[in-house]
């Protein structure tokens, strides 16, 4: 980060992130969404009593954020914070609701100490953004503005300071990879790309323009082969290290759940083979690449050369067949999939919906992951050599992520780059972008309502009814949903539509551009 390290922060950045600070500080002790907040309280209880992370039901995500919530643990011992929270009774009807509450409130202190790392990751994304902005367009306006679309964006604070969602930590790590790819630094590369997919599923995504990225730098020659296996030393060691513990005690596929599960696979059909399906599973990963590295050095210039030379239109035509017949294989798989998978016990309308939507999201995600190849490819083979092209490509990926509606959350891996693109190239961008920031924060509007719980239960003079009295409107039942339904399907539809809408400006502009 050479424009950071240079020292050339300047004070209109300084005071974004000192008005950014304050907001967050102020928000951090009083508002925390109660359904996370609650399993993260019983994850550092269990690890106090030297209980395993994956004993926790509800935690499903990889060991890196059980590794900083360690971290928080070592800090609240240090700040003197003992006190978690407590089990309200009064939340116990709503445990089973649509509203996903849990009946443990938790403590100023312990909001403090569980989000103080996220906030500390903000800090990094907005740095990280302000040096790439400088880097691509030595204006410190555009810069500062870049900066400051993230770190005072109502998402991304009500997701660090409020939610306790750790996306913020995949945001920063593929930011980065993508930083030190610039710079050709690609053992850091892969260690960035890996710690990303390791904490999120989504950086996933970005695989295969970092790949195109590296070999337009390198070439397809020694020096680029080379380059792309140090990329994979990188990512491979981090995996190792990271999964370490739970590779030794047979929970690999286990901590591997938040992957594995969205590609239909059971981590406990994999348990009784365990640990020997983990050691299969990874020396298969590291003899795999390997070969690929070996079939590369001897083929993989004369195959790129000879498809550089085909003409444009006749390649085009050959991978987009590739690519469809791929579509129509991955198609039929998951569609016999979910017939098999079918629950074999009667279920209701509303479980049935839920079933055949989760079905449905993991067929677009699928067509979202060919459409970044083709994405890829054409940046491949373009004439266009300049960062403009690279980070075009790393925006538009960000948006073809989610096709699929997301959660509010899940944007934030994407956010970096949209941003990036928006305030350097095309400020036409800007303004939606603002939009869809709002409109994604509104999404989680029902759950603002009890965000209030700790002020409420532990200032003294509170009537705990403040949070009672919206749950209770929002879990009525009207029409056979509950209102927490209609508000989130409401502001979630409204939330795609400016997802989309950023997709609908990048082409308009892209077109007039080429006129």
């Amino acid at each position: 980060m050479s424009m950071i390290s240079q020292g050339s922060l300047k004070k209109p950045f300084l005071v974004l992130l000192l008005l950014g600070l304050a907001v967050r500080f102020i928000l951090m002790p009083l508002l925390t969404l109660n359904s996370d907040v609650a399993y993260w309280i019983q994850a550092v209880s269990l690890d106090l009593n030297n209980i395993g992370l994956y004993d926790v039901e509800g935690y499903y995500y990889s060991p890196i954020w059980g590794y900083l919530m360690d971290l928080s643990i070592y800090l609240s011992q240090f700040v003197g914070v003992t006190d978690f929270g407590i089990i309200v009774p009064e939340l116990a009807p709503f445990f089973n609701t649509d509203f996903a509450l849990n009946e443990i409130v938790s403590t100023f202190g312990f909001n403090i100490v569980i989000k103080f790392v996220l906030v500390l990751c903000d800090v990094a994304v907005a740095l990280v953004i302000y040096d790439l902005a400088m880097r691509l367009c030595k204006d410190e306006k555009k810069s500062t503005i870049a900066a400051a679309l993230w770190f005072l964006s109502p998402l991304v604070i009500s997701q660090s300071s409020v939610h306790a969602m750790f996306d913020c930590l995949s945001a920063m790590a593929i930011l980065l990879s993508v930083s030190f790819i610039l710079e050709r630094r690609y053992f850091l590369t892969g260690v960035m790309f890996s710690l990303a997919v390791l904490t999120k599923f989504f950086p996933l995504f970005f695989f295969f323009i970092l790949i195109v990225i590296l070999f337009k730098n390198e070439g397809f020659g020694k020096k680029g082969v080379d380059s792309f296996r140090n990329a994979f030393a990188g990512a491979f060691l981090t995996l190792i290290i990271v999964e370490l513990p739970y590779i030794v005690n047979g929970e690999f596929f286990r901590s591997m759940d938040f992957i594995i599960g969205r590609l239909g696979i059971s981590h406990s059909a994999l348990a009784p083979f365990s640990p020997y399906v983990d050691y299969a599973f990874l020396i298969g990963i590291a003899l795999a690449v390997s070969g690929l590295i070996v079939l590369m050095r001897k083929r993989g210039e004369n195959v790129y050369q000879r498809y550089s030379v085909m003409d444009s239109k006749e390649r085009d035509r050959r991978i987009f067949k590739k690519l469809l017949i791929i579509t129509a294989i991955i198609t039929v798989v998951l569609v016999i999939t979910a017939v098999v998978n079918y629950p074999e016990k009667s279920i209701d309308f509303v479980e049935f919906v839920t079933y055949l939507g989760t079905k449905v999201v993991s067929i677009i995600m699928m067509y979202a992951l060919l459409l970044e190849v083709f994405i890829a490819y054409r940046i491949l083979f373009s004439n266009d050599t300049d960062e403009k092209a690279i980070f075009s490509g790393l925006m538009l990926t960000s948006l073809v992520i989610f096709l699929w509606p997301p959660l509010p959350q899940y944007v934030l891996v994407s956010l970096p780059f949209i941003i990036l693109y928006a305030t350097v190239y095309e400020n036409r961008l800007i303004k939606p972008c603002i939009v869809m920031m709002c409109l994604m924060t509104l999404m989680d509007v029902p759950g603002y309502f009890t965000a209030l719980q700790t002020v409420a239960y532990y200032v003294p003079g509170l009537s705990f009814d403040i949070i009672l009295e919206p749950i209770s409107f929002f879990t009525i039942t009207t029409f056979g949903f509950e209102n927490i339904v209609y508000a989130v399907v409401l502001f979630g539809v409204l939330a795609y539509l400016s997802f989309l809408n950023l997709i609908r400006v990048w082409y308009l502009t892209t077109k007039e551009e080429a006129a």
